[in-house]
């Protein structure tokens, strides 16, 4: 729950930002700020003896998560969040799941079952409502 607070935050906040700085650089210093946050937490882990495994596949896991997930996702939240409200922003947060299923249906060779065929429909469906029109 502190974690929805926290971001909900960060986007009405920002939006006052990013009306007066570019996303790019918002979105630098943000993750900049973020990395000396956590400074601490990694001591103490440190600290108390663990330490990483530096594999291929590990440094590879990481770089994706912190290049394509956070910094692309939070560069593009916050080119979003320029240009519309944040409620508005936050309603397409909902097409996730869609994504989600459509890259496993892609790249994994997952199955799109008539319940991820509703679930997606209903989403697209909720979105069209919440933007004021009505699904054709």
């Amino acid at each position: 729950m502190l974690a929805g607070v926290a971001y909900a935050s960060y986007s009405l906040l920002g939006r006052r930002v990013l009306h007066r700085h570019a996303p790019l650089g918002v979105t630098t210093r943000s993750l900049g700020w973020g990395a000396v946050g956590i400074l601490p937490i990694v001591a103490a882990e440190w600290a108390s003896g663990a330490r990483p495994v530096w594999t291929a596949p590990a440094v590879a896991g990481a770089l994706y998560l912190a290049v394509v997930i956070s910094a692309l996702g939070y560069v593009a939240w916050n080119w979003a969040l320029a240009r519309v409200s944040a409620p508005r922003a936050a309603l397409f947060l909902n097409v996730q799941p869609i994504a989600g299923a459509l890259l496993g249906a892609l790249l994994l060779d997952e199955p799109l079952t008539g319940f991820t065929l509703v679930g997606g429909t209903a989403i697209v469906a909720g979105l069209a409502v919440a933007c004021g029109r009505a699904p054709s």
